[in-house]
């Protein structure tokens, strides 16, 4: 990823005590402690509080422990998983869970969620550094970044773009092998031998013993899996937004690839280069995976940014990523890399 800025000013990680993420809803208000809504609707709307816990699973876990299955449960968006986070959630059902690192506040009744049923989140951003130097890279760009999809859109090692790769390609039981057994931090993994915290690889183990592959696609939940056809549309996009750079050849928005986008001659050349052609974005194995294709701008300005001594506070909308701006105005993150396939 091409970046403005490359300032070795300052250093510092994010975890779940110095990143903060508050979802904010489409009317524009903050999802916090004290979030509050009455709404028509007979869905009681949650406040879900986690630390160390992708939003997926945690919601396996809400749902495991009430009795009901992963749709039951509506939601907006992900949320990062090294961060502290806050994010509305619903079901027609009474919610209760004793977990570490998760907690539900009752904020009222409403609607379901459903999946961008929001405006985007608010950061708060404890850096343990000189916010100067962060403030000196913002001036330098106005706040002005490069939209980049961030590297955890990718998985371990690209995997999830690698596995979506393969599901475009029509090689579903390659694609669940991948994202299965390819090498992890915790070594080599044989089948049926995953440990509990790896829910996604546990259900994927269980449902193959019983279905055939396709059938085992079918079966996951949709957001799961489109996790990794989204995998591949981002990084056609930032390989996009690399060349553009590059050839000093700028736009307001950038397409999402899918089967009904009108592909200009940098989109031919990565398509070309992943073997992927733009039918297989209609899935016809796996229909209800298809993408159609969207657009999504190539810059963004953050709004509401304040920096104060110990902490930055800003707001992005959805899906763009908190990460990719603090790389650029620092430069030397650790979350900088790039993906290989």
């Amino acid at each position: 990823m091409r970046f403005f800025t490359h300032k070795k000013s300052v250093s510092f990680r994010l975890d779940v005590d110095t990143f903060y993420v508050y979802e904010i809803d489409s009317r524009g208000n903050i999802v916090d402690d004290n979030y509050k809504i009455s709404e028509p609707g007979d869905h009681n709307i949650y406040i879900l509080k986690k630390s160390n816990w992708a939003t997926d699973n945690a919601i396996m876990e809400i749902a495991k422990n009430n009795n009901l299955r992963f749709r039951d449960i509506g939601f907006a968006g992900m949320k990062d998983k090294r961060a502290t986070t806050y994010q509305r959630i619903s079901s027609q059902k009474s919610l209760n869970i004793k977990l570490k690192d998760i907690s539900l506040i009752l904020a009222g009744k409403g609607s379901r969620i459903s999946m961008g049923d929001l405006w985007g989140n608010m950061f708060r951003v404890y850096t343990g550094a000189d916010t100067s130097k962060i403030a000196q890279g913002i001036r330098d760009t106005s706040g002005r970044f490069m939209n980049y999809f961030g590297s955890q859109r990718f998985g371990r090692n690209g995997i999830n773009l690698r596995v979506g790769i393969a599901l475009l390609q029509g090689r579903m039981s390659e694609a669940l092998d991948l994202y299965l057994y390819e090498p992890r931090e915790e070594g080599d993994i044989r089948q049926n031998e995953f440990p509990k915290y790896l829910k996604h690889e546990r259900m994927i183990s269980q449902l193959r013993s019983r279905y055939n592959d396709i059938r085992v696609w079918k079966m996951l939940p949709r957001n799961f899996s489109l996790m990794f056809i989204h995998s591949v549309q981002s990084y056609i996009f930032n390989q996009e937004l690399d060349i553009r750079f590059d050839m000093n050849d700028y736009a307001d928005t950038l397409n999402l690839v899918g089967w009904d986008t009108e592909l200009n001659k940098y989109e031919k050349e990565i398509l070309d280069g992943l073997n992927i052609e733009q039918e297989m974005f209609r899935m016809k194995n796996l229909r209800f995976l298809n993408a159609r294709g969207s657009t999504r701008s190539m810059f963004v300005t953050p709004k509401d940014l304040k920096i104060y001594d110990d902490y930055i506070e800003f707001s992005l909308p959805s899906g763009s990523y908190a990460t990719v701006f603090l790389d650029q105005m620092v430069g030397d993150m650790y979350l900088n890399q790039y993906i290989s396939i």
